[in-house]
């Protein structure tokens, strides 16, 4: 519980050039200063002074309702510090400690910071439109001071520092963490490393790469990188002589690393002190901007492999091999692209770069490569989209579900995707069999998240390139890979948890908790979008690419919520407000995609729920043209068969105006007999539809029916045809066969009365053509008979001959 209490997560959304509101910053700034941090001397934070006054205990020793207390009081704390000073809120309080009164400055500090940082974002928007130059500014969570004010360029030229010394040493923290729970002989790891994310951390991901592999970063000094410093007195020295006296205080990185003694290595307690490989899969936008930092990595690669090159060379097994000119010549190639810098004698099982650097490169000879492009296939190891291109493109095959059968496809589409090589030598090479061969035979998948701001399913980038790296490894390996999530947004309290207690925390602290959804009905329809577009969406995106991390519970909750309002906060009716209609529509699109697909087990009362829910606010509105309203036509027509007869028509009048789909056409529909049911019928209160209803008397199409809607429910990773088999049924039905089975009755004792009334309304003089029409029906089954019987006994025959 107190795991959850002391989770950070937003209120509302931030525009750009809007003022905060007090209750804005009394939020953020009390949380910011929940965290340990150092002024004026004093290190303290404002949990802890509150609590010190409040129950006279640190605030980590307070219960879950005293801790409630101490949040709220230190809100209002900094509300008050907007408008007056440190010492009059402390007279106020009646404590004036040292350590109360610097948590007071402190605060005040950041409220400055936020103040200004509203005119600086209008001034830079303004300039960006009119193409002026942006000023570089640092970037980083809100929650850290040094992040303000905003407004700056965090994008800029820093390429050449990162990662900052500052950023590798706490690199060898986030070592620790990223392998805390793991087996002491991993041999691999595969990490998945974001450009925001390093401009962020300064490179702290990045120095978790070099860790371990062994390495560290060089630094020389650089002009461009921080100036100089004056040294003496200008007034002693000539204009000329300028230079002599200025010191450089700017540093930059080496694109070469020095590598570390296996003894200095950072590893857990008990651990042997070897290389561990890694594979690094990037994204467009890091390629892009760091490309310095791929090529330092890449280097670190070549400089690990040479750390083992006298061992190879010994190797009687390997120089006495069929492939000993082969790997001496595709070797001493790697190893001079570094100038034998590092070369050494680590042993396989104390390098495990070089140990896969000879297996690969055995592996590619026998494919047929050449030594050169064999020994450059072996060592790389960064992987990122196409050259000139952006992202993974799982979210977008996830949302177009209908045009793929099973994740093994999008697995496929993901090696194909990714498979670009970047190295010194082959930057943008496509090559997916090297990339499958760089995610096999490990388990292990480490990506990040630091920042408080954006969470695992409120970016579709998160599924979509650690997502799908997750469901393609699975599929190379055959099974699902351990995924951690470093959580470093606090930098002072750095965690790792699995992506499936990430997302079901983020869930609980967000999604399900009506404090945060209240903040987001203050945000209109960009706050309706919000829960639609990227939790509902995002949800999806991860029950497809890694099942395992999404509960059944997960879709309920979010059903009960949203849905059925159960905190009775208005969220459900404020969805169908306004515009926030369509964020609806393509809500409950999701959710029935869900159940649709086989990711959500639920009942048939609350689909049909969602459905009708879904048709009262497209009739109202019309559709949402997202892929559930407009694109999934085979969602959508199973769908139909939970809606309810009296809205079926208006309803598929809109879907057909929109997707101009035959299968819509309002035609179709305006015969369904049970549309002028009177009010409270038993077909609305159950929520089942006329061709439901009917069917359910006449075992054989009772029989499709229930085929068609339950295999929709199963998908999981199998083929599909699930919508196809529902559309066949659906379709195969003429309004006049409808008519046809709603007048064969229905089953109990409503069902004989209507039977009893149709049959009185039938003419006398029906019945001489009754029995010649039953003779004529007589006769022609005979026949059928002895047709069929005739062509049992000569396929028997047949078969008898073999």
């Amino acid at each position: 519980i107190k795991s959850v209490q002391n989770e950070i997560y937003t209120w509302g959304l931030h525009a750009i050039g809007q003022n905060w509101t007090d209750k804005d910053i009394g939020l953020s700034v009390s949380t910011a200063l929940s965290q340990q941090f150092t002024y004026n001397g004093v290190t303290t934070t404002l949990y802890d002074e509150i609590a010190q006054i409040k129950y006279s205990k640190k605030y980590n020793d307070l219960n879950s309702l005293e801790r409630d207390v101490v949040m709220n009081l230190s809100a209002n704390v900094v509300i008050s510090l907007i408008y007056y000073s440190s010492q009059e809120v402390a007279q106020v309080i009646g404590v004036n400690s040292t350590s109360l009164i610097a948590a007071f400055d402190y605060a005040k500090l950041y409220i400055s910071l936020i103040q200004l940082s509203v005119q600086k974002e209008i001034d830079s928007f303004v300039d960006s439109l009119n193409g002026k130059y942006i000023p570089p500014g640092p970037a980083g969570d809100v929650l850290d001071v040094n992040s303000l004010p905003t407004g700056g360029n965090f994008f800029h030229d820093q390429s050449q520092e990162l990662p900052t010394a500052e950023a590798y040493e706490y690199g060898s923290v986030l070592t620790l963490l990223a392998l805390e729970g793991l087996a002491d002989n991993t041999e691999k790891l595969v990490m998945g490393i974001w450009c925001v994310e390093t401009a962020r951390d300064n490179g702290a991901l990045i120095s978790v790469v070099l860790y371990l592999l062994g390495m560290e970063p060089v630094y020389s000094s650089s002009p461009s990188a921080g100036g100089y410093v004056q040294v003496g007195n200008d007034e002693d020295h000539d204009d000329h002589e300028h230079d002599d006296h200025e010191v450089s205080v700017g540093t930059k990185t080496n694109l070469l690393p020095k590598y570390l003694k296996l003894n200095d290595l950072i590893r857990p307690d008990g651990w042997a002190k070897k290389r561990i490989d890694v594979t690094v899969i990037t994204s467009g936008n890091f390629r892009d901007l760091y490309s310095t930092q791929a090529i330092l990595m890449d280097n670190a690669f070549r400089v690990a492999l040479a750390r083992s090159y006298m061992y190879i060379l010994d190797n009687d097994e390997l120089m006495n091999s069929k492939w000993a000119k082969d790997i001496e010549e595709g070797l001493n190639q790697i190893v001079a692209s570094v100038d034998y810098y590092g070369v050494g004698g680590e042993s396989f099982e104390e390098n495990y770069v070089a140990k896969h650097w000879i297996n690969d490169f055995i592996y590619y000879k026998e494919l047929g490569y050449n030594t050169t492009y064999a020994a450059e296939c072996a060592i790389t190891r960064i992987f990122a989209p196409p050259n000139g291109d952006y992202g993974a493109g799982i979210a977008k095959s996830v949302s177009l579900s209908w045009t793929w059968n099973d994740t093994d496809e999008l697995a496929d589409f993901y090696l194909g995707r990714m498979g670009n090589m970047y190295s010194r030598f082959y930057w943008g090479e496509t090559n997916p069999l090297v990339f499958a061969r760089a995610l096999n035979n490990t388990n292990d998948l480490i990506v990040s998240r630091n920042t408080n701001v954006y969470g695992v399913l409120d970016n579709d980038d998160f599924f979509d390139y650690w997502g799908g790296l997750s469901m393609t490894m699975a599929y190379v390996n055959g099974n699902t890979p351990n995924m951690n999530v470093l959580m470093y947004g606090n930098k002072n309290t750095p965690y790792t948890t699995s992506i499936e207690q990430a997302i079901a925390k983020e869930i609980i602290t967000r999604y399900s908790n009506p404090d945060w959804i209240s903040g987001m009905m203050q945000e209109g329809y960009s706050g309706a979008r919000y829960i639609s577009n990227k939790f509902l969406t995002d949800l999806l995106g991860w029950s497809v690419t890694r099942p395992e991390a999404v509960s059944n519970y997960m879709w309920d909750d979010a059903y009960g919520v949203y849905f059925n309002d159960k905190y009775g906060i208005g969220v459900s009716d404020w969805l169908k407000t306004g515009n926030n209609n369509y964020a609806f529509i393509s809500s409950a699109g999701t959710m029935l995609t869900a159940a649709y697909e086989g990711y959500w087990k639920t009942d048939s009362a609350t689909i049909s729920d969602i459905a009708n829910q879904w048709a009262e606010a497209v009739i109202a509105n019309g559709v949402a043209c997202c892929d559930c309203s407009c694109g999934n036509i085979a969602m959508m027509k199973w769908a139909v068969d939970f809606i309810n007869p009296d809205l079926l028509a208006k309803f598929a009048d809109q879907v057909f105006q929109a997707t101009n789909h035959n299968f819509f056409n309002p035609a179709n529909f305006q015969n369904n007999p049970n549309t002028d049911t009177a009010d409270g019928s038993e077909d609305e209160k159950t929520g089942m539809n006329s061709t439901n209803a009917n069917v359910m008397s006449n075992s054989s199409s009772s029989t499709l029916q229930s085929d068609s809607a339950t295999s929709g429910l199963n998908r999981g990773n199998t083929a599909r045809g699930v919508g196809e088999t529902s559309s066949q049924s659906a379709t195969a039905a003429s309004a006049s066969e409808i008519n046809d089975l709603e007048n064969t009755g229905e089953t109990g004792a409503d069902s004989s009365s209507k039977s009893y009334e149709v049959e009185k309304s039938v003419s006398s003089s029906s019945t001489t053509t009754e029995k010649s029409m039953s003779i004529q029906l007589i006769i022609c089954v005979i026949i059928l008979v002895g047709i069929f019987a005739i062509g049992y006994f000569r396929n028997k025959n047949k078969q008898d001959e073999f």
